[in-house]
């Protein structure tokens, strides 16, 4: 019976392998990778390999409706605080565009998610936001949105969020057990309120993911699911992020914000960088 577990489990392993070698193998970003798991292949004994105690999340954005043709648009957008941060910006984001949002600190990528939340506005221009967008928000500071001392099913719970059952499954997807769940989500650590809030994105279903830094306090397995996750989803993405490795694995268009210039490169984070000179 163990000897038929062990088997199970490796052929598992060997389909996953060939499925990402044969998914990258051609992708100049992820080439590296991709060889580095043939290598892995042409190691993997059927009879030798060792049951794994290691579980990584297992994170499905969905959506509750599809995105009409008008997605956001940005005319003459201009915001300052100290100093400009941006002026000017003309920009508009299609259906199925996954935009990473890079740049150094202070630069104003999080001034500019938060113009697309409402929560501030511009000194100049407009947003114009279609009418069929539902956003999903993930912001950078989550300390004061995570502060109550509520179980974590019960943070979850909302009008919006009444089957209990469900909620559970998508903690536990999360890798919260049973008596994790029970925890106060005021108590958790940085990355576990992270994974909380990624729970939240889950159940909401939104069709335009807005997230700010999401992968702070990650371990490496969250990250590379949270990066599978984001190039699989149906929506829009627009995600900041320092992780090369998170922003290779979906993004299809960059935006480099630097010094009050924001350049739109449309192409992956490896052909960026190739036209940039890394």
């Amino acid at each position: 019976k163990q000897a038929e577990l062990k088997r199970d489990k490796t052929l598992k392993e060997r389909e996953e392998l060939e499925n990402f070698i044969r998914r990258f193998s051609a992708n100049a970003s992820k080439a590296k990778q991709a060889t580095s798991r043939a290598k892995a292949l042409e190691k993997l004994e059927l009879e030798e390999i060792k049951i794994s105690s290691r579980r990584d999340p297992s994170i499905v954005f969905r959506t509750n409706r599809e995105i009409g043709n008008e997605v956001l648009e940005f005319k003459g957008i201009g915001k300052a605080y100290d100093k400009q941060l941006f002026s000017n910006l003309e920009l508009k984001i299609e259906k199925n565009d996954k935009i990473a949002l890079i740049g150094a600190n202070g630069m104003g990528k999080s001034t500019l998610a938060k113009i697309i939340t409402h929560a501030i506005n511009p000194d100049s221009g407009s947003m114009h936001l279609g009418a069929t967008i539902e956003l999903g928000y993930f912001p950078q500071d989550t300390s004061n949105l995570i502060c109550e001392n509520l179980k974590l099913y019960e943070w979850l719970m909302s009008e919006k969020f009444k089957d209990l059952d469900e909620i559970r499954k998508c903690l536990g997807r999360m890798l919260f057990s049973g008596s994790d769940q029970e925890k106060m989500a005021a108590s958790l650590s940085g990355g576990e309120k992270h994974r909380l809030m990624l729970s939240r994105l889950m159940l909401e279903r939104p069709n335009f993911l807005l997230l700010d830094e999401p992968d702070n306090h990650l371990d490496l397995e969250s990250i590379i699911a949270l990066g599978e996750a984001l190039y699989n989803f149906k929506g829009v993405v627009l995600c900041i992020s320092h992780d090369r490795e998170l922003v290779s694995a979906f993004a299809n268009r960059i935006w480099h914000l630097e010094n009050g210039k924001l350049t739109d490169f449309r192409g992956t984070y490896q052909e960026f960088l190739g036209e940039n000179d890394g």
